[in-house]
């Protein structure tokens, strides 16, 4: 005779609310779509992580701010390296 075992009930642990994580993410749903795609665009063409992201917006600089200032350096250089 095979004795039967009973599976035995997962116990779920609580989960830990980050605060920070879910402020950081309703920051980022508050943004328009152009000023995601100019985040998604400062991170990929100027390697931005997102702990530097992190700390400019703490600065108190928008998106476009910071995109408006990308720009600019970007485009100076170009004039600089066209010279």
């Amino acid at each position: 005779m095979e004795a039967i075992i009973e599976p035995q009930e997962e116990t779920k642990l609580a989960e830990v609310v980050n605060f920070y994580q879910r402020k950081k993410e309703k920051e980022i749903n508050k943004l328009t779509s152009e000023q995601k795609f100019k985040l998604l665009v400062m991170q990929v063409m100027c390697n931005i992580s997102e702990e530097d992201l992190e700390g400019i917006f703490e600065r108190g600089l928008s998106v476009d701010q910071l995109f408006t200032g990308v720009a600019n350096r970007y485009f100076k250089n170009e004039k600089a390296i066209r010279q």
